[in-house]
């Protein structure tokens, strides 16, 4: 599941991260995550941060309360320390830069698909 208000880039990581094989559902808010996470189970949650009606760290945190399993990574701007450790506090399991999109590859995929070691700089885990 992808979640940011910018169609494009929804798009971008779409083409980035994704196989023929895969379904990937595109929100453009944080207001509907738990309700879809609840009828599709995604693998994984990209959340953007800053979003119109419902930001994605209050909808992370909403995901997380009702899906405890959930995997979420915030995939943002806004790359300060104070809001990487709270993103990282509620329970994401990284906190990667839009412009870092491709290290997200690292996280997703197979250990199989990836062998070593998978940590970067601009991957906050």
């Amino acid at each position: 599941m992808i979640v940011d208000d910018n169609a494009r880039f929804r798009a971008l990581v779409r083409q980035i991260l994704t196989t023929a094989e895969d379904c990937v559902l595109e929100l453009d808010d944080g207001l509907r995550v738990s309700e879809n996470f609840a009828d599709f189970h995604p693998d994984w949650v990209l959340m953007d941060v800053n979003m119109k009606q419902v930001n994605g760290m209050d909808a992370t945190q909403h995901l997380l309360h009702d899906f405890p399993a959930a995997k979420v990574i915030f995939l943002s701007n806004f790359t300060n320390k104070k809001l990487i450790a709270k993103g990282l506090e509620l329970g994401a399991k990284a906190y990667v830069s839009k412009e870092d999109v491709f290290a997200i590859q690292n996280i997703i995929r197979p250990p199989d698909q990836h062998p070593g070691d998978h940590h970067a700089n601009h991957i906050h885990h």
